[in-house]
Order: structure tokens, then sequence, then C-alpha cells
């Protein structure tokens, strides 16, 4: 064990600092993943295509397209006004599911008109909320050179972007595509008796590149291509055009080109002024705090372009200040601890100091070594971790200075090593639950392997390493610390009052041994029902510097009005204190605000009240976040008619809104924009000649301008649109007199009537859907649709009907609860890990009963905080489980040592001789935990349950061991009948109390 030889030994050391040290920096800071299944988002446009078109002919053929791909767990799509949006889930990890869904969605595309686009491909999480999002404006205010911001974005910024690894969907604001429109004049078409039709297919013929074949050489074969592609759009004025009569014209005589930006879908604006917005969702398996540094990387290598960019939200950055408040906590507490192990070992000894820092350093290199990153989740988990694995240190040093010499030493080992290897193994193994979590285990088991291996490696520092350099006496940096204080005095009078009282609470436990026992029963049943009572929850905290907010407008309002609403609202909400930046993007008859504020002089709550209060003028303000205050929950009927879908969800919304559990419900639907209907005249229409297809055509070209082909060039693609010059027939009292020919009008053949067409389609696994969320205090969701059921069975539902209260949220709250059956598989791995090592079973029966009085405090201080219990919680209360036996297991050993207990003075003889050891490990495990409990954002709520439940639950497994265990051992004597084998114990005759 290096006793023998301590330059050995020191030679060892040293090469394993430098080859952890080696790894660390290989490593580098890393960021926690958010391990999700991948899922990834279909995106198809096909621009002037209503929502129930774009559903017969994009969304159902890519639903069929792509079912039939392995693997896949839910399909959702959403058909809107010349879009279609398809979110595929998978379940696992299969290979090869990105190159299915691109297969999918190309031959479906490859099945379209050339006016629809390309489809986008992107891995994508749930969220519409963006992990990153700008403003984006010209160095160059010259109005003549704005049309080039859409080509910089769309072309060179856009694409940069998608290639980081972590990036979803790049959506963009306040700017279009780039295109090119032909206006064709209509009485020069007329005069030279030429349809728009003709002239769109004479385009297309011309403007190509296509193969030619090939021919062969000799050996050698020679590929042709045919380019008769126009160099540029202008270009394009000079295209031969045939006439019916044969003559030649260019077409330029016919109308006019324009090269532009496509007129975006939405209008952004900062802080009420014009902008550009690009905002960057992340993919299924992302690292924000990577993701973050790959954006700000890209940026940097375009600061050439004439771009300025304002940075409104950066949830990777968030994630960057997380980590350090987790760097500085474990910094704290890797200083507190070695204090604390320099004062419980008698004094500042070198090697007590440097024992802490070691095991954080070699557990760290470890989990690098596994293939780990160096979060803040693991960071903790080692801080945590090495506040009970200390223990070993602890025992290490206590008991090896006072050896004499180096025969001495090695029996003291042979005497501690089974022990120590009991309690690391009890730890170790509580933890492989955690490990194999399955969808969770990227997030949880970074804390559970971070503790385990800090135990690991200090069994292995106090048995491997430390015995070579601990001598007799320790050799200290300065004198023990009570006389170097000049508090000796008051330092022992305090130390002998807090023995009396632990020795009060020994003797009395034994004597009054059935109090306890029910005084414990009564604590475990409570910690219980407040772990009943609290419930699960299962919501996602929110940015902490930003608000994300959606405001609905009347089913039709124009983007430019919407966009003048929604100014006026961003401009009230700048004005007020904390406000940094507001961004708004205005759509057709809805917008969303990002509002991003200052966490030092206001709050996310103050925040959210003052973006709901404050009025905007013919709009609903809703945000789709929860919060600390409340949480939102998704009930969706799901049939074959999206109408009576969504009369079933207004009525659902009414009864709803009624209960007292609820205080909002939002319909998540409405009506969409009006619609003139046209039905052709069969009959008149046969009669003048005249086809459906050429009216709709004409109407087309008049109104919108649809894509007649792509032209293709290094920079990509650019959709060529043909249109009628004039606007004269874009408003609805001269459309019915649009001119069809010389001598008929639109109103001649078609009646037209008023109707209203639905703003989206959704469809959830191939069935239409409509959904409502309701907004409740934080609580179970499963409580919420029970005590919302009576409300849902009054809805008459027609066959094949089905109403589902938020199936995601219902499922991860069974997830959850099935933690239990985690924390009772940790419980019976220590409980087979102790038996093993005591070589009895009441033993361990009795030191398993020591964990749920233990773990009630934390479960009974949940419940009295009205929080719930989430994932973080959950998690803590099985890490913690395996740590709460370890003072435990020092009292039954040492009744065992001492017994069979007869009597209250051989039960404190027993403990008092173990008091110290046990004092000092469970202030190790405390002190090591208290800096996490403080470190701030709700990234890091996970940390700080973590360092809740560690801090409470061993403080409490303390006071058990020295109440619960000697009534036990009153009622059950044969727990304290002498071993033969198995542990033994590590006695100790210096300590915090001696």
């Amino acid at each position: 064990m290096g006793i023998a030889n301590p330059k050995r030994t020191l030679a060892i050391l040293l090469v394993c600092i430098s080859l952890s040290a080696a790894l660390m920096i290989r490593q580098g800071p890393g960021t926690t993943a958010q391990d999700r299944d991948p899922s990834y988002v279909v995106t198809l446009r096909h621009y002037g295509v209503e929502a129930r078109e774009m559903e017969r002919t994009v969304a159902i053929p890519l639903e069929d397209a792509l079912s039939a791909i392995p693997g896949i767990s839910n399909l959702v799509t959403t058909s809107e006004q010349g879009k279609v949006r398809v979110l595929v889930h998978f379940t696992g990890t299969g290979t090869g599911t990105y190159e299915a869904v691109r297969d999918a969605a190309q031959r479906v595309y490859e099945t379209l008109p050339p006016s629809a686009q390309r489809p986008e491909i992107t891995s994508s999480r749930d969220s519409r909320i963006p992990v990153w999002s700008a403003a984006v404006f010209l160095k160059d205010e010259d109005p003549a050179s704005a049309h080039t911001l859409g080509s910089l974005l769309e072309r060179v910024v856009k694409p940069a972007l998608e290639r980081i690894d972590g990036a979803g969907e790049i959506e963009l604001a306040g700017t279009g595509l780039p295109e090119v429109v032909i206006s064709l004049d209509e009485k020069a078409c007329a005069a030279r008796g030429i349809a728009a039709w003709n002239i769109a297919r004479q385009l297309a013929e011309q403007d190509l590149l296509f193969p030619a074949g090939h021919i062969d050489e000799g050996d050698r074969r020679l590929f042709m291509t045919l380019d008769g592609r126009f160099e540029t759009a202008k270009a394009l004025e000079h295209a031969p055009i045939a006439l019916p009569s044969g003559q030649m014209v260019p077409l330029l005589s016919l109308g006019k080109i324009v090269e532009q930006d496509r007129q975006p879908e939405t209008i952004a604006r900062l802080d009420g002024k014009p902008a550009a917005v690009i905002s960057v969702m992340g993919s299924s398996q992302v690292k924000l705090n990577r993701l973050s540094k790959q954006i700000r990387q890209i940026l940097k290598d375009l600061e050439h372009l004439p771009l300025v960019l304002y940075v409104l939200s950066d949830r990777g950055k968030e994630e960057e200040e997380a980590f350090l408040s987790v760097v500085s906590a474990t910094v704290q507490g890797s200083i507190i601890l070695a204090v604390t192990v320099a004062l419980l070992s008698g004094g500042f000894s070198v090697i007590s100091i440097l024992s802490v820092p070691l095991i954080i350093f070699f557990a760290g290199a470890i989990l690098v070594l596994f293939g780990f990153s160096l979060d803040r989740l693991s960071l903790a988990g080692l801080a945590c971790g090495v506040g009970a694995a200390v223990d070993c240190t602890i025992v290490v040093i206590e008991r090896l200075q006072s050896c004499q010499s180096r025969l001495e030493k090695e029996k003291s080992l042979m005497v501690l090593a089974p022990s120590l290897f009991a309690s690391t193994a009890t730890t170790v193994v509580a933890l492989i639950p955690l490990a194999l979590l399955g969808s969770n285990s990227a997030i949880v088991g970074a804390i559970a392997w971070g503790i385990g291996t800090t135990s690991v490696v200090a069994l292995g520092i106090g048995l491997g390493f430390l015995p070579a350099f601990i001598t007799s006496p320790v050799p200290r940096c300065m004198t023990p610390w009570p006389r170097a204080l000049g508090i000796r005095h008051y330092a022992t009078l305090f130390t002998q009052r807090v023995r009396k009282s632990f020795s009060w609470l020994m003797i009395h436990s034994y004597q009054k041994p059935r109090r306890i026992l029910l005084l414990s029963s009564i604590l475990s049943i409570a910690g219980l029902g407040a772990l009943y009572i609290s419930g699960a929850d299962v919501a996602n905290l929110p940015s902490e510097d930003s608000v994300y907010a959606q405001v609905e407008f009347e089913g039709g309002l124009v983007s430019e009005r919407v966009d003048e609403l929604i100014s006026e609202y961003a401009v009230s909400l700048r004005s007020k204190k904390g406000i940094r930046a507001v961004q708004t993007s205005a759509r057709t008859a809805s917008a969303s605000v990002m509002i991003s504020f200052n966490p030092r002089e206001t709050n996310l709550d103050a925040v959210r009240v003052l973006a709901r209060s404050t009025p905007v003028y013919g709009g609903f303000v809703y945000i789709p976040e929860a919060s600390s205050q409340d949480r939102i929950w998704t009930i969706t009927i799901a049939g074959d008619d999206d109408e009576v879908c969504r009369r079933i969800a207004r009525d659902l919304a009414r009864s709803a809104q009624a209960s007292p559990l609820v205080s909002e419900t939002v319909l998540n639907f409405k009506d969409g924009s009006q619609r003139l209907f046209l039905h052709n005249d069969g009959e008149r229409m046969a009669a003048l000649g005249l086809s459906a297809s050429f009216v709709a055509d004409t109407l087309r070209r008049a109104l919108f301008g649809p894509v007649i082909y792509k032209r293709l060039n290094e920079t990509g693609e650019t959709d060529v649109r043909l249109r009628f010059a004039t606007e004269t027939y874009v408003h609805r009292d001269t459309l019915y007199h649009l001119p069809l020919s010389p001598a008929i009008e639109t109103h001649t053949v078609v009646h037209i009537k008023e109707d209203r067409e639905p703003a989206s389609i959704r469809r959830e696994n191939r069935r239409r859907t409509a959904s409502i969320s309701i907004r409740t205090r934080p609580m179970d969701p499963r409580k919420v649709r029970d005590q919302l059921q009576p409300l849902l069975e009054k809805i008459l539902l027609p066959p094949g009907y089905v109403i589902t209260f938020d199936r995601e949220a219902i499922a991860a709250a069974d997830n959850l609860s099935r933690m239990g059956l985690h924390f009772t598989l940790a419980l019976i791995f220590c409980f087979m890990v102790i038996a093993a090592a005591t070589e009895s079973v009441q033993a361990a029966l009795v030191i398993l009963a020591a964990v749920p009085p233990a773990l009630a405090v934390p479960a009974l201080t949940t419940l009295l905080s009205g929080s719930s219990i989430d994932v973080a919680l959950a998690c803590a209360f099985v890490a913690v489980s395996g740590i709460t036996v370890n003072a435990a297991v020092l009292s039954v050993e040492a009744l065992r040592e001492q017994g069979p207990i007869s009597s209250t003075y051989t039960l404190y003889r027993a403990l008092r001789k173990r008091l110290p050891p046990l004092f000092s490990t469970s202030l190790t495990t405390v002190v090591g935990s208290l800096p996490f409990l403080c470190i701030p954002g709700a990234a890091n709520q996970m940390i700080r349950s973590l360092a809740l439940v560690n801090t409470l639950g061993v403080s409490m497994s303390f006071l058990v061991s020295l109440s619960l265990i000697p009534a036990l051992a009153r009622l059950w004597p044969a727990v304290t009948f002498p071993q033969e084998a198995g542990i033994q114990p590590y006695p100790s005759s210096q300590g915090a109390l001696v």
C-alpha cells in the first residue's frame, strides 16, 4: 500500500497528477446535455396555397412517406397558408434516422409543382422558444441597398449557423427570400395575342442547365452539359419570346424585371424600430454552452459582412454563468472541506489539506476518461460526493497518526479496509438506479457518476497514498487551532456541552425505546405523506433574463396593422424600469414578443405581470412558458373533422374555465382570414371556350404572381415569379371585373360567396386535432386531470373522437413516480452490501431503518415550502439514500464490537468512543454541500435540490444514528451480538469531540 516506500508512492502520485492534468486540459469545461430521443422538423413551403390544399397535397403525402420509417413514436403536422411543418419524434437513438427523413421529404417534394420550395430538415426540440436570437441591421443605411439584407441572411448567415452541431431550426423574421419578379403589361400582351402561361413556359425552357449526354473518344468518356442560363436577372430583359404570329420579341417589350427580396412573412422590430431577427432553435441533443460558443465563433468569422447584431437572448450564456457559479461553489466547498478535514484530524497538516483537491482532481479526470463532460452537474456531483467520500481520509489519518511503526500501520489498514470498502460500496450501489435511468441518464447520471467516482477515488487515496505520508506525530504547519486562536477554553467548553447533549440523546433513546420508535415511525410516515401530497412537478423553468410572449389578434388582420399595434405595445414595455429590449415579430393575425430584462433591476415574475397587464389594442397576450407560480397543461381533442374538434374544444374551454382550479384558458386555434369562394359556371365557361385552369391562372397572375421556375446560380436557387404589372384588380370591387378576354370579365363566369379559411390545420399521428391550454398553480398533472375529469365526462363526443389530457406531462409524471422504485432498488442494493459485509441480516435491517426518518425531513421541508417533487428532488433522494446509511453503519458496528449491549453504561461506552468519527464524517458531508445551497439560477435547480437533500438528510441521519439505533438495540438485542467476521470497526482515540 506504499507504506514501505514513500518515494515510490510520491512518484506514482505525481504520474497520476500529470495524466489527470492532461485529460482535464484536453477536455476543458463542458456543458450539460439535454439528452432526448432524436426528433426532426420538416418544413415545406408553397407560397399562395391555402391551408386545406397544403394539407391535401403536402401534409398527408408527407405523413404517408414518414410513417414508413421504423422507430417513429409521434408525428405532429401543422398546415398553414403556404407552409407545412412536420415534427417527427423517434424512440431510441438508431442510426440513419436523418437520412430516412430527408429521403421521404425529397420524394414528396419531387411530386410538387416547381413553385414549391425545397424541404428544410433540421433536428429540433419540442419547444418553439429559441435558445439564441439576435436583431440584425445593415451598417449601410442606404435604402437602395436594403434588399441585400435578405440575401446576406438567407445565403450566408443562415447556412453557416445550420452547420453548427446542436443547432436546430434557423428562423428569419423581417426579411424575405431573394426573388426575381416579372411584371407583365396586360395591354402589351393582349395586343400581341400571347398569354402569360406561354411566356412562363418559354422562359422556363430557356433559363436552365441540363445534361446533354456524352461522347466517347477512345478509352475516355466526355460528358456534355448545355448551359442556357442568363448570366444575371437583368439579362432576362433580352430573353427572346416567340409570339403566336411567329415573331420574336424581347421580354422587356412585354413587361419589366425586378430583382428584390420577397415580402417577409413576418415584420420584425427592435424597440419599435424596423429590424431583421434571426433565431436559433436547439436540436434534440443540444448542448447550450457549446452551441452558444459556436454561434459566437461563426459570427466572429462573419465580421467582414456589413451587419450589426444585437443579441436578444442567449440561453447558452446563461448556462455558462450557471457553470461558473458551480465552479465557484466547488472551490468554496473544497476549501471548507480541506479546512474541516485539517481541524478534525487535529491540526493543519499538509496531507490532510491536499487530500480534498486531489480527490476532486482525480475523480474529474476519471469522468473525462469515461467520456463525461465536466459540466456543472458533474462538478456538483463531485463536490457533494467528496463531502461524504472524505470520511475515508479522516478515518485513515486519525487511525494511522497514532501508529508508531510500519507494521502497526499495516495491521491498522487491514482492520480498516473492510469497513471502508463497505461504506464506499453502499454509496456506490445506491447510485446504480440513477445511472440507468434511460432518457434522463445524461442529466441525472452525471451527478450519480460524480458522487460514485469521488467515493471510489477517496477510497483509493485513503488506502493507497495517504499511509505513505502519515507519520507520528503528524507534521503540522502551525499549532493546534484552538490554542493558535486563543480560544482554547471556549472551544473546550463548547465541545463538552455538545458531547453532553449527544450523550443524553443516546441514553434517553436507550431508556425510552418505544417512544423513539414511535417518533421515528411518525416522522417516516409524515415524510411519505409529504412526498405524496407534494405530487410530481414536470415543468421546465424558463429563462432568467427574458420573457417570450405571444399576442393573438382577430383572424385575418393584416401583418402591417398587427405591426402597428404590437409596436405601440413594445414601446410601452420598453419604457418600464429594468427592460433592456423588446423584439417583436408581426404576422397575419398574430405576433410574438421577446422581452429582455436586467435581473438586477427586476425579476421574472414582475416582467410576466407587466407583459400581461400592458394593454395591446385588439390583442390577447399569452405567455406559453410556465413559471415558479403557475403551470400550463394542454388538453387535446382528436378526430376526423377539424371543425368538430374545434367545436368540442370551445365547449371544453368554457367548462374548464368554470373550475376554481383553472386560472386561465386559451384556445390553441382561431378562425382564419375571410375567403372569397369562386364557383365556376360550367355551361357559361364551356360556351365561351374558357377552362377553370385558365381562369385560376389569370387570377393568380393578377393577385399573387406564382413561381414559374427556379433560377440556378453559384449562390443557390432564386424564385422567378410572373404577375400582371397593374394592381388595379387586387381589391374586392375591381376583382369582379378582371378581364379574362377582351369581352369577358370574371363576374360573368363565376359565382362568388364568402367564408373563412382555417388559420392552420393540426394533425397528430395522422388524425386532425384541436387543443386548449389551461393555467393552474404548480401541481401534479395527474391531480389536475383527475379534478377536471368530471368536466371532461360531460362533453358529448361523436364516435371516434377522444379527449387527451397532456400526454407528455402525464408520462413524465408517471416516470417521476417510478423514482420510488429506483429508491427501493437503491435500498435493496445497500441491504445486500451491508448484509454481506456484516454477515447479519438483522444488522442490515436496523441500519436501513435509519434511512426513512433521515430523508423525511427534506421531504417535509419540500411540502412546507409549497414545492412539488420534480426530477431534481426525486433523483436527490435516491442519490443521498446511500450516503445516509454511513452514520448508522458506524453506530451498529460500534454496538456489535462492544456487545452484547445489556445496560445503559455499555451502550454509552460503545457509542462514546465512536462519537468523534460519527460527528466528523457527517460534518464533512454537510459542509461540502453548503455552498451549493446558495448558487443562483433556475439552471442550477437540480444542484440546489441535491445539496438540500444531502444537507438535511445527512444531518438527520447523524441524529437518527444516536437515537433510533440505540432504541432498536434495546428492543432487538440480537443486533448487538459480537461479530466473528465481517466489517471491523475503525476505532478512534481522537476527533472533533475528544
